[in-house]
């Protein structure tokens, strides 16, 4: 298979949405974006009824139905809002379904996953992870999947359940407001949910995208794109020297 088929990829999520038929909505994780480029009307053809995303390899960039957009509000105004660099629009202004950094880490921690539904996930990711020779990760930015997720690996190593070692780092948001606050918030975390085989390191934070999105900071222009550098997320200097001073 190569690294992005799309005729395989709309095999695999229409066989689970067949075995699943009464879930609300469905994620697909692990795409891997090459120069075919894709649109809602990509995942509108598997899927027209309920919310469908389809989450990058990298873990920045995401794909939606129609469903999807409407469920999280992404419309022309939102895109306008962070910019077409990161909500790819259509010729109208309309989202197309594609979009990347920021909105995409804001999305994610708004996914109705339940308690019980993260545990069986991060159960799942260490069957994989366990099977594929690994026996320590780090996870970086584990409240990214969903909010729940530390809350999750804390329950699972109470129950005796975890047998892989996650070195977990929690995400900030871009320029947050009072970074004394939130490394205080992180500390209180690590204190309550770490153990032997989940263990909060501390924040993390991004200074700029990826590349294969085209939203990694370049000292150069993208070949593709002259005059475009790419993305600058975190660039409050400031902020971060608080964050890293904190942090330390």
């Amino acid at each position: 298979m190569r690294l992005t088929d799309y005729d395989r990829y709309r095999e695999i999520i229409k066989e689970f949405i067949e075995k699943n038929p009464r879930r609300t909505f469905y994620m697909a994780a692990g795409w891997m974006e090459d120069e075919q480029y894709v649109s809602k009307a990509y995942l509108d053809g598997i899927c027209p009824d309920k919310p469908l995303i389809m989450h990058s390899s990298g873990g920045h960039s995401m794909l939606l139905n129609t469903k999807a957009l409407e469920m999280f509000g992404v419309d022309a105004a939102y895109a306008k809002k962070y910019g077409y660099d990161q909500v790819h629009v259509d010729e109208n202004g309309e989202p197309d379904g594609y979009i990347c950094e920021g909105p995409v880490f804001e999305i994610t921690p708004k996914l109705p996953v339940t308690l019980e539904e993260a545990e069986e996930y991060i159960l799942a990711w260490q069957d994989y992870a366990l099977r594929g020779g690994f026996t320590a990760v780090a996870d970086a930015g584990a409240e990214v999947a969903n909010a729940i997720a530390p809350t999750a690996y804390h329950e699972l190593e109470k129950q005796g359940k975890l047998k892989l070692r996650t070195y977990a780092y929690m995400y900030v948001t871009d320029n947050l407001e009072n970074p004394k606050a939130e490394v205080a918030r992180i500390a209180a975390q690590r204190v309550t949910l770490s153990g032997e085989y989940f263990h909060i390191i501390g924040p993390k934070a991004f200074l700029d995208g990826v590349t294969e999105a085209h939203t990694g900071w370049q000292n150069q222009d993208y070949l593709d794109q002259p005059g475009y550098h790419g993305v600058e997320r975190f660039n409050d200097h400031d902020k971060m020297v608080e964050l890293l001073v904190e942090s330390d």
